[in-house]
């Protein structure tokens, strides 16, 4: 079927909904919120590549990978929720309907993380 959008405008147009409906096919380990603009939940380590590949069709490439310093800009916008650290992955992307940003904050375990996504509307 022949589509007047670009990969890169068709990404714009997806639904803050669409993004957290592809996360829940991944089946979490333990679902915690989701809300209109708050997603949280908890998925094994094992399972981390499938949930790095959602995340990146969804954001592209981390804005901060874990093992980087966030800049002030990821520490204000983070702030609210929690914040970011060293160790900590940040992905961020401007769509039509807002800024989402998504959080990953490995347990010491070293068995589960937690993934916090939230819906900055514009």
């Amino acid at each position: 079927m022949f589509s007047l959008f670009t990969n890169k405008q068709k990404e714009n147009i997806m639904t803050f909904k669409e993004i957290l409906d592809k996360c829940d096919q991944l089946q979490p380990f333990e679902k915690r919120k989701r809300e209109d603009n708050y997603y949280e939940i908890v998925f094994e380590n094992q399972d981390a590549k499938r949930w790095s590949n959602v995340l990146i069709d969804c954001f592209d490439r981390p804005a901060k990978p874990a093992g980087k310093n966030p800049s002030a800009e990821d520490e204000a916008l983070t702030a609210p929720y929690g914040g970011i650290w060293n160790a900590q992955t940040l992905y961020r992307k401007k769509f039509d309907f807002g800024m989402v940003i998504t959080m990953l904050w490995p347990w010491d375990d070293k068995v589960h993380t937690t993934l916090k996504m939230t819906l900055i509307a514009k």
